[in-house]
Parts: C-alpha cells; structure tokens; sequence
C-alpha cells in the first residue's frame, strides 16, 4: 500500500483520538479490508451494533476508481449514495462519527464500484 495512504489513515486515527496506546487498552479499532467489484456487495461490512464511528478508505490509486456505499437496506449504484474517492489522497478516506446525543452507527455496510477491478476498501471501525 503507498505510504501516503498509509500516513493519511494514521492522521484520521490520530484526529479521533487511536494510538497505539489506546488500541492497547480498547477492544477496537477493528479493520476489514473488501475486494469491491463493479456489483453491489451486500453486507461487505456486517452490521455492528456496538459501532460508534467509521473510517472508509477507498486505497486504489487511480482517482476515477470511485466506491459507493449504502447503509443497512440501502443498496447502492454506481454513483449514488457515498462516492469515496480514489487516488489514495485526503479525499479518499471518509471519516463517520456518531451523531451527536448518542445513536447508532451499527448498520450493514453495502458498497459497489466504478470499474471491474476490484477495488480494494478499507474499513476502520470503531
């Protein structure tokens, strides 16, 4: 994986407070990473009941590589629900933090790409 990447999810885990030292003590974060073709994978990302935040990276280098994930029934298209990026800069990695006063976050993740690849995505949760 390109080390740019790499330095760009260790900002967004820095920014919500995981270090090494927290991960010590915490049962999480847990990461998966998806082979995303250009068909909808259902539940490539279970749901969670106990999830309170997400960081979505798309980690293809080519910036019209684009994912596209739907939450719990929502099933996505190409190009419709949320377009992550790719091309392994800032704007390829989503950060979802639990709304304010409490609530979910523990729904399936559904995603789909824009070309056959697969695309390779990496999910952060926590």
């Amino acid at each position: 994986m390109n080390k740019v990447f790499l330095l760009i999810v260790a900002v967004f885990a820095a920014a919500i407070g995981l270090s090494p030292a927290s991960a010590q003590t915490n049962l999480g974060p847990f990461q998966t990473t998806v082979s995303v073709p250009n068909t909808v994978v259902l539940n490539a990302v279970p749901a969670n009941p106990s999830r309170r935040g997400l960081i979505i990276c798309n980690s293809n280098a080519t910036a019209a590589n684009i994912i596209t994930v739907g939450f719990g029934a929502n099933s996505p298209t190409d190009g419709v629900g949320l377009i992550i990026p790719g091309g392994q800069v800032a704007a390829s990695c989503v950060f979802i933090n639990q709304p304010p006063g409490g609530g979910g976050m523990g729904a399936q993740l559904n995603m789909i790409g824009h070309v056959a690849g697969p695309t390779s995505v990496v999910v952060l949760e926590f």
